[in-house]
């Protein structure tokens, strides 16, 4: 359990990082790619250079280190969850809970008085749900209470 905790975090902060533009992630990983290829080509020519010491060495090894980040770069770009895909909570017109019940609906999730009653929940104030809820106002309407009533999770 604690390993897929981190493989959703690990995913989270992907999808924070990353642009969800499908033109984006190509800029981006078409820049690290050829970065990689460039500090290939340098570190190589560095390697095979007269030029010999401790900065040489130093350089040597930075050059291999960014290569080998800016080549792994392009594959983590690329392959990146979107941010919608994990959850997380933006503010996009997908999250909106209005957005989600009327989905739910279309798909035939739930039915036309449970979308017409949570859709009156969701555009009441605050304070006219807990008076509703309190007053048991369900009981004397003589609605009978469905799977979907006990929870009020729009975005299942």
């Amino acid at each position: 359990m604690v390993e897929s905790r981190d493989a959703t975090r690990t995913a989270e902060v992907l999808a924070a990082l990353t642009p969800d533009s499908r033109r984006w992630r190509l800029l981006l990983s078409g820049g690290a790619a050829v970065a990689s290829v460039v500090l290939f080509y340098y570190t190589v020519l560095l390697i095979s250079s007269r030029w010999t010491g401790t900065l040489p060495n130093l350089l040597v090894g930075v050059g291999t280190v960014l290569t080998l980040l800016s080549a792994a770069a392009v594959p983590t770009v690329l392959f990146a969850p979107r941010h919608s895909a994990t959850g997380s909570r933006g503010s996009t017109a997908e999250d909106d809970p209005v957005t989600v019940l009327k989905r739910r609906y279309a798909e035939g999730e739930i039915t036309e008085e449970e979308f017409e009653h949570r859709l009156e929940r969701l555009v009441s104030a605050p304070g006219e749900i807990d008076a509703e809820e309190s007053s048991g106002d369900r009981e004397t309407l003589g609605d009978e209470p469905t799977t979907h009533d006990r929870s009020f999770d729009v975005t299942r």
